[in-house]
């Protein structure tokens, strides 16, 4: 609050004190606001915001019995509040609670909980350690506005001391502004005092990142995943693996019990994905399974449930150690639970995810995404069957495998059919070889590039036959090649790229002119350049932006 406001509140409290006589000393009641900001989540959607504590001070002897006095706290620059007053002692982790205590004593209690004051049934029931029992009869609490919490009171006897001490706790609101959380506090009565002000309570910053580690699973449909043995997947599945690591934003952003969910889009037909059970029985020790499930290492761990509000995924005792994500799709979740956070520093944990596939898998690329769950749109105070915590959804897809179809694109960067040369052009499918590869046949589709004699435009592209493993597409740029398809450019200069259809296709181009009749005067033959591609079928680069070829 700025210091003009701060004037104009006291101000009116010497007002009020002058109104009301010199004889009432209440009228000089000032109180203050502290707060110790703590960092919440700008995912959260129901963040707990630091404990506010209210000290009212007076020079009287005694605080006279009043009625009809209130305390509001409201968040400032339209931050909602976003859970309710506490309707029972059960449900202090989620409800809102206000704590009193009459005391001459500038010490704090020890124990607001066991001997401070708590709503049940709109009546306030007092502990019994700090002889609170006769200070409040009645109250009456409740969230006014999406902003606002109010509790009044009666205050039905005088109590002989100097001073009054509150404290509002449980406080939860919308973090997802990502701007610092202001509660202002208002405190007012018929004939005590008039008071507000403010403190930061919460300063949001992003809790949790994904992203995969070492780049994305790439692959060609026409290919498995590398062979892995191990228990759950047999030997003769395959299975490619990438890590999404889960890291935290600041220390502490991780907590007990929080879940996490991942969320699968877009994987290809035909591919599987699996997860470590991590901590199967959950009791938050990461050495307590023998079979490699430890997924984070350092002081988190993590447990897979089979639903979000479910059990573990896997018993401690299954001697498995993978478990498949339910895929509809290619969309599909997955829950862990944090079972053990720990404290102080910022941490990450790494979870394998195993890709299955063989040969003929589907096209395009799969994302993986993290974020905390549950996730909601409800931003405001809500009926109790809404989860707290809960999160809005700020997680980014992440691409996780690619698989594009298997093809090979090669560059003959000079051919011609001028000056009296000719140019012979050989590609073969090597995918038939004594390596146990792979074997399957497709078509080339040769695309010109330059100019005919005379100035005429580059014929169209051309698509061969089918050429099996083993075997070769050969022509002359003069007249093609009718067995397979390809008609002559007879006059073409430039350069040629051939897109074949199967992996492992290879290219030879010898320019001459003694291919007619009589000996050749020049000759030269070159290997033709592998195009690298992008999962997404473009030209990749390398350091630099230079272009990686290969013979």
């Amino acid at each position: 609050m700025s210091n003009l406001k701060k004037f104009f509140v006291l101000a009116a409290a010497l007002v009020l004190a002058l109104s009301v006589g010199a004889d009432n000393a209440l009228a000089q009641t000032f109180c203050g606001v502290t707060a110790t900001s703590v960092k919440v989540r700008s995912e959260g959607l129901t963040e707990k915001v630091a404990d506010i504590n209210v000290n009212c001070r007076t020079s009287a002897a005694a605080l006279p019995a009043q009625e009809d006095f209130w305390v509001e706290v409201e968040i400032q620059n339209g931050v909602n509040i976003t859970n309710t007053i506490r309707a029972s002692n059960d449900e202090i982790a989620a409800g809102i609670q206000l704590i009193m205590w009459d005391t001459s004593d500038p010490s704090v209690p020890a124990d607001l909980m066991g001997g401070g004051l708590y709503q049940l049934d709109d009546k306030w029931i007092a502990g019994d350690d700090n002889g609170l029992d006769d200070l409040v009869t009645t109250a009456n609490g409740k969230v006014t506005s999406d902003s606002k919490v109010r509790f009044f009171f009666d205050r039905p006897v005088s109590v002989a001391n100097s001073g009054l001490r509150m404290r509002i706790m449980g406080i939860r609101v919308d973090a997802t502004g990502g701007n610092d959380v202001t509660a202002e506090v208002s405190v007012a009565g018929p004939d005590l005092w008039i008071f507000d002000d403010d403190a930061t309570v919460a300063e949001p910053e992003t809790g949790l990142t994904a992203t995969v580690q070492g780049g994305a699973i790439e692959g060609m449909s026409c290919t498995s995943s590398a062979a892995i043995t191990a228990g759950g997947l047999t030997s003769n599945d395959h299975a490619d693996i990438v890590d999404l690591r889960l890291k935290e934003g600041f220390a502490n952003a991780f907590q007990a019990n929080d879940r996490i969910m991942l969320t699968f889009s877009d994987i290809p037909s035909g591919v599987k994905a699996y997860l470590r059970p991590g901590d199967k029985d959950g009791d938050g020790d990461d050495g307590d399974d023998g079979a490699g499930n430890d997924i984070c290492g350092g002081d988190i761990t993590m447990q897979l449930l089979d639903r979000l509000d479910g059990t573990a995924a896997m018993s401690e005792n299954t001697k498995y150690e993978f478990v498949e994500v339910s895929l509809s799709s290619g969309s599909g979740t997955a829950y862990y639970k944090i079972t053990d956070a720990g404290t102080g520093t910022v941490e990450d944990c790494d979870i394998p995810i195993y890709f299955q596939r063989g040969v003929g898998a589907g096209l395009g690329a799969g994302t993986v995404a993290g974020s905390f769950a549950p996730v909601s749109t409800i931003n405001t105070a809500s009926v109790s069957t809404v989860s707290v915590p809960r999160f809005m959804d700020t997680s980014i897809d992440r691409t996780a495998i690619s698989l594009r179809d298997c093809s090979t694109t090669l560059l003959f960067p000079f051919v011609t059919n001028q000056s009296g040369f000719d140019t012979g052009i050989v590609i073969s499918n090597t995918s038939e070889d004594p390596l146990s590869t792979s074997e399957h046949e497709g078509t080339c589709e040769i695309h010109y590039y330059g100019s005919m004699t005379g100035g005429g435009t580059a014929p169209s592209a051309m698509t061969s036959n089918m050429i099996g493993a083993g075997e070769q597409l050969i022509f002359l740029v003069s007249g093609g090649s009718e067995p397979m398809g390809i008609s002559g450019a007879a006059g073409f200069q430039g350069y040629l790229m051939a897109q074949c259809s199967f992996q492992f296709a290879h290219g030879l181009a010898f320019i001459t002119d003694g291919f007619g009749v009589g000996a050749a005067n020049l000759a030269h033959g070159y290997l033709a350049l592998v195009v690298p591609l992008s999962p997404n079928g473009q030209r990749m680069t390398g350091a630099g932006g230079t272009e990686e070829l290969n013979n």
